[in-house]
């Protein structure tokens, strides 16, 4: 995964700790004949938990190729000194951050009981 930057977050809300980490790599070849450019879509996501309620969960997804939110409701903001987006669906408890930065997208999914403030103190601890 030498193309990509995986940061580690110097910040978790309470009682957050991480679960896994999970490293994905497409296939050579689609069953539709479509090679897809493996490098760009090499994804490392970390998982992080609440431990007093495990429904609780932050992803952190890290990769090559850039990710843009597709959603009219995304508002863009500034994250670790660059243009991001989030988009926010407090009925569902969803938050999705994302913000691309020396050659590599991070992409962050919250579920649960967190707010908007912890979710962006997480996402500008990563280093």
């Amino acid at each position: 995964m030498s193309n990509i930057e995986v940061l580690l977050p110097t910040y978790l809300p309470k009682n957050y700790k991480m679960e896994n980490v999970i490293y994905n790599e497409p296939p050579a070849e689609f069953k539709n004949g479509v090679k897809p450019n493996i490098e760009e879509h090499k994804a490392i996501t970390i998982r992080y938990r609440n431990q007093n309620d495990p429904s609780n969960l932050i992803d952190y997804t890290t990769k090559a190729a850039q990710v843009i939110i597709g959603d009219s409701d995304t508002q863009d903001l500034m994250i670790q000194g660059v243009e991001g987006q989030i988009l926010e669906y407090p009925d569902k408890e969803i938050i999705a951050l994302s913000w691309y930065k020396n050659k590599t997208n991070h992409f962050i999914i919250s579920k649960g009981n967190i707010t908007k403030e912890e979710i962006l103190k997480f996402a500008e601890s990563l280093k």
